[in-house]
């Protein structure tokens, strides 16, 4: 499907508009029809961005929008996205962003932690660690939760930047850390799941599921009840008891679990290098079904409405029944997709290292629009009142209007 979408920079069209450039001029500088232009000035309003007075008596209205001008009735309306904002740093975003009312709280290669307001992009505060920050990070009340490869999982207020304490792994940290019965808990590359109290930082137990030499599975702890779970990269699938660190049960698949396990519908999905996407019981570790891919699925599957999506490594995303693991769809990319897909309102959202975000139709895969950032993108997609978050490998952080 040809990809026939407009990248439209909200900042600099807000400058043309409160320079006082005309609408025809505006339509023709950006490809709009008179339609378009509405479009546009509706999102605008709509994020808080244009005030309605700063539209003139010479804007176009409802009625005008219906005349056909001459040198812009080929173009087409605007039906895509537009950046509201982005936010430099000085590093690869690979982190998801985490987004509350007010912030977005992402980490980057530079070794920050960086909170930005929600709506404007502009920075709150930026918090230093030791080294390189790959983990995602988690907002629980007035408290950010990180992990960084200088070896530590810090706590960090959410609303000044402060730290409230830290503790120190014997290893990088890769991947988030999840939330149960007031602990925080998250594996490190020592090849150890911990959990800490989430008031001070102090352990609470320790669980050996790697190697000490050789554990840089990215696979997050999922939380269901008094259970967590998280893969290893011996290809086990872990479920223990949050409580004690009790192992309850253990899934071998036929190579590391590097994907962090969704559940849903009373069903725990997660991928692994060895192409298969699985289904398990999570009470008993049975497994339901699974589903060959092909090639390694390293990230989080996502579900919806009866159906599992799931990225490989080969550069496609998948839809698949999420009782039986039939593939219904496969959209196929030239470089890889290892961004979780988030779904949401019948489409799904993606990020791909050919440096584009791209949205589908949930039922059919077909692309609805993508949008092109400066680098490899690997960080997955947070959405919040109808505006996307994302990061790019190219430093910037994106607040991306979907309508």
């Amino acid at each position: 499907m040809p990809d026939t979408t407009k990248r439209l920079n909200a900042r600099e069209i807000l400058a043309d508009i409160q320079k006082g450039l005309p609408d025809i001029e505006l339509m023709k500088k950006y490809g709009l029809s008179a339609k378009g232009l509405l479009s546009v000035y509706d999102r605008l309003q709509r994020a808080g961005l244009l005030d309605p007075a700063q539209l003139t008596q010479d804007r176009i209205d409802s009625e005008s929008a219906r005349i056909e001008l001459n040198d812009v009735q080929t173009i087409a309306p605007v039906s895509v996205p537009f950046s509201m904002w982005t936010f430099k740093c000085g590093g690869w975003i690979f982190s998801s962003p985490a987004v509350s009312d007010k912030a977005i709280v992402f980490g980057s290669w530079d070794w920050n932690l960086y909170s930005v307001a929600r709506e404007t992009g502009q920075l709150n505060w930026k918090f230093r660690t030791g080294n390189v920050i790959r983990s995602s990070a988690l907002i629980s009340g007035r408290t950010a939760y990180i992990g960084s490869w200088d070896h530590h999982l810090y706590a960090i207020d959410v609303e000044t930047g402060t730290l409230k304490w830290k503790f120190k792994a014997g290893r990088e940290i890769w991947c988030s850390p999840a939330i149960g019965e007031d602990r925080v808990i998250f594996l490190s590359s020592d090849g150890m799941i911990y959990a800490l109290d989430i008031n001070n930082g102090r352990p609470a137990w320790r669980l050996r599921v790697d190697s000490p030499f050789f554990s840089w599975t990215e696979s997050a702890p999922t939380i269901i009840g008094s259970m967590l779970m998280c893969g290893s990269h011996r290809g086990i699938l872990y479920s223990a008891d949050i409580r004690s660190g009790g192992i309850v049960w253990e899934f071998k698949a036929s190579g590391p679990v590097n994907s962090s396990p969704t559940f849903f519908d009373g069903l725990i999905y997660f991928g692994a290098d060895d192409g298969n996407l699985y289904a398990l019981d999570p009470i008993s570790g049975t497994e339901k079904w699974r589903s060959s891919l092909k090639r390694a699925v390293a990230s989080r599957p996502a579900v919806a409405d009866g159906t599992v999506f799931a990225c490989s490594l080969d550069g496609s995303l998948h839809a698949l029944d999420a009782q039986t693991g039939a593939i219904q769809w496969s959209f196929q990319r030239l470089r890889n997709l290892f961004s979780s897909p988030v779904v949401l309102d019948g489409r799904l959202y993606t990020g791909c290292t050919d440096h584009r975000i791209y949205a589908l139709d949930a039922k059919t895969g077909s692309v609805a629009w993508s949008f092109e950032t400066g680098g490899q993108v690997f960080s997955s997609p947070r959405v919040w009142n109808n505006v996307l978050y994302v990061g790019s490998n190219d430093g910037n952080l994106y607040a991306i209007v979907l309508k």
